[in-house]
């Protein structure tokens, strides 16, 4: 007799017919990742706009669900998106991400290093689930005014699945609070506030190399969400095999297959 630890009439089903309880399935809600930032801003890159000690402040972002943003292209910046990108600091955006989590749409708070050596890479590794699929991610460019790399309400969940591996190239943001024209500007602040822009000089925006690269991948291992029991009575065409791919939670694709 086959032990009913599936939720889903149909694979109980298919499991009786084929007779080995095979292929039983655990859930794929929540999703390990690790992102790695990729820092490819050089002299070489951006002749004439890498200035002494050129460097990325740590990152700060979150999991999160579509029902908060932390920054948009074209709304002006939160306090925290724009300490961020004024001085670097973490706080009080990650105060924002805070306030999200405890509120529900936010799962996890992701920080990671500063990186003074450039070329160079940072990693980090953060845990979400399918309430909160999207990604926020932001680092500042310094020495800058307000200028910032990051990305914004990335979906890592797609098409039914979580995404194995996501690379998104990083261009330069003005956050529109101080109105520096140079990497070593004195304060300005911008009044009134400018909406988040893509920045042009010293980067000319979309039109020049990337700064850099932010690289999603998926770090835990969904075959493990199945397990083969085994005891499979032969017929004619031998072991008769129950294969599934995907999960059993709400709206997303679960492929089941049945072999010999």
């Amino acid at each position: 007799m086959l032990p009913k630890i599936a939720p889903a009439s149909v694979l109980l089903s298919l499991l009786a017919l084929a007779s080995p309880a095979a292929a039983l399935p655990f859930g794929d809600d929540t999703a390990q990742y690790t992102v790695t930032f990729q820092a490819t801003w050089t002299a070489a890159t951006h002749p004439g706009a890498f200035p002494s000690g050129a460097h990325f402040s740590g990152l700060i972002g979150a999991a999160h669900d579509d029902s908060v943003s932390f920054w948009t292209p074209g709304a002006l910046a939160s306090p925290g998106i724009e300490s961020m990108a004024e001085t670097g600091s973490k706080s009080p955006l990650s105060t924002e991400i805070l306030n999200a989590i405890s509120a529900g749409s936010g799962e996890t708070l992701i920080s990671g290093s500063s990186l003074f050596t450039l070329p160079g890479t940072v990693n980090v590794s953060f845990t979400t689930d399918l309430a909160h699929p999207q990604v926020t991610l932001v680092t500042m460019i310094a020495p800058s005014p307000d200028w910032f790399l990051g990305v914004a309400d990335l979906p890592l969940f797609e098409n039914g699945d979580w995404v194995d591996s996501k690379t998104v190239p990083l261009y330069a943001w003005d956050a529109g609070t101080d109105s520096g024209a140079s990497f070593t500007s004195a304060n300005a602040n911008t009044v009134p506030q400018e909406p988040i822009a893509l920045l042009g000089a010293p980067f000319l925006g979309a039109n020049t190399a990337p700064l850099g690269a932010f690289v999603f991948t998926r770090t835990d291992d969904p075959t493990d969400l199945w397990t083969d029991l085994g005891s499979a009575l032969a017929g004619t065409h031998g072991d008769p095999l129950l294969t599934a791919d995907g999960s059993l939670c709400v709206g997303t694709t679960l492929d089941v297959n049945l072999d010999n």
